[in-house]
Parts: C-alpha cells; structure tokens; sequence
C-alpha cells in the first residue's frame, strides 16, 4: 500500500514538474515570437506562438500575440479567431478586445466593432487607442457627435496622438464646424507632416470656408506629396476660386 502511495506521489510530483517546464517553455517561446513581431518578422512571429500554444494550450498570452500578428499580416480572420480565444481563456484582456474590434473595423463591421472597444475601454478606462478606434468607426456610421466625443477623450489621455486629430477634424468638417477641423488638421501636421491626406483634408475645409488661397496652398503641398487630389474637388475649387492654380 505503502509503495502504491509512493508511485502515486512521485508520478504526481513529475507531472507537476513537467508542467512547470512546458510553463516556462511555452513563455519563452512566447518571448522569441515577440522579438521576431518587434523585428516585423510576422511569419516567424506566428510560427513561434504557435509553438506555445502547442506546449500551453490555454495561454491566453499566446493567442494574443499571435492574433497581432495576423493583425499585421492583415489576416483579419485568423486575428478574430485568436483573440475570441484569448478572451474566452481570459474574459478581462481588455488588449485582446482591442485588437478583436480592431479586426471586425479592418473588415468594415463597425457595429461589431464598437461593441468589443466598449469592453476593452470597461476594463480600460484609459485606453486611448480604444476611444480612437471607436470614435473612427462611430465616424464610418455617421455617428459624427460620438466621434467628436471619442476623439477628445483620446487626446486627453495622448495628446501627442496625431491619428486622432484627423479622425475629430473629418468628424468636426462633416457637422460643418470647419475652424475646428482646420484647427484639428493643423495640430495633426505638426505631429505628423509626412501624410498628404491630411493636407488634403484640411484644402476641403478651407474650401468651405471659401478660404480659398489657403485650401490651394494645401492642394499644392498636397500633389507636392504625390497624393492625387480628386478630379471633383479640383474642379470645384478652380471655378469657385476662379483660378486654374
């Protein structure tokens, strides 16, 4: 009996050992995955985070990295899927949400969408990239009071977040209130100066103000840029302007 007791506690004892190992081996796995997505390597980054769901399968961690990196990959499927199950492992990773709403945006489900950066701001109340994503897809669906909202509580936790800006000054131009797109536009330029489509916003809102020196100013910096400025504002803009440049 004695000795029945004995294996018994010895097989216990190793399996629990053994456990530990895969614990430790899967995290470290885990580890190598990371430093493979930070070197943007996302095909080695998955291989390595499939490898520690293999050794843990419920590593919630695990699914979450790797469905960033289906993210990345822009393989939206793959992404939903993984962090659905981190979640279900883990119903309080409020990153897991973001990036499943995140997903559901990149495939234009906005309803979707909104509903799973709603969780990840519950857990979160901090997450400024979840107000800035669900403020854009509350902008998709027309819901422009909501953007502006969500927008203004992103920069109050970064002001530094220049996508932001963009997404309050669409919002803002959309509803008519064109000083505060341009204002928006303009804060956005000076955090990031480097993306034409900005320019280009701000010209429509300076073309609404009949502003219309400084939306060609833009126009120029624009196709400076090589973004191409739409054939319908152009035209819009030479008559109104009574310029062809």
């Amino acid at each position: 009996m004695k000795r029945k007791i004995s294996i018994l506690a010895l097989l216990a004892t190793f399996l629990f050992f053994c456990n530990i190992f895969a614990q430790e081996s899967a995290e470290e796995t885990l580890d190598k995955g990371v430093e493979y997505a930070r070197k943007g390597n996302h095909g080695e980054a998955i291989a390595e985070f499939t490898k520690a769901i293999e050794l843990n399968p419920n590593y919630a961690g695990a699914y979450y990295n790797r469905a960033v990196a289906y993210f990345d990959k822009q393989n939206y499927d793959q992404a939903i899927s993984d962090s659905s199950k981190a979640i279900e492992l883990n119903p309080n990773f409020a990153d897991a949400y973001f990036i499943l709403g995140s997903a559901c945006f990149a495939k234009n489900s906005y309803y979707s969408a909104i509903t799973y950066f709603d969780k990840a701001i519950e857990l979160n109340p901090n997450f400024a990239d979840a107000y800035y994503k669900r403020g854009f897809a509350y902008y998709f669906i027309g819901y422009y009071s909501e953007a502006i909202s969500d927008s203004s509580k992103a920069i109050d936790l970064n002001p530094n977040f220049s996508e932001v800006y963009c997404v309050r000054g669409l919002a803002y131009n959309d509803v008519g209130k064109y000083d505060q797109a341009i204002s928006d536009y303009t804060k956005a330029i000076k955090l990031n100066s480097n993306r034409a489509d900005i320019f280009y916003n701000r010209a429509v809102a300076y073309y609404h103000k009949q502003d219309y020196s400084k939306a060609w100013d833009d126009v120029y910096k624009t196709e400076e840029m090589g973004y191409e400025v739409k054939q319908k504002f152009l035209e819009m803009l030479k008559k109104d302007s009574g310029r062809e440049k």
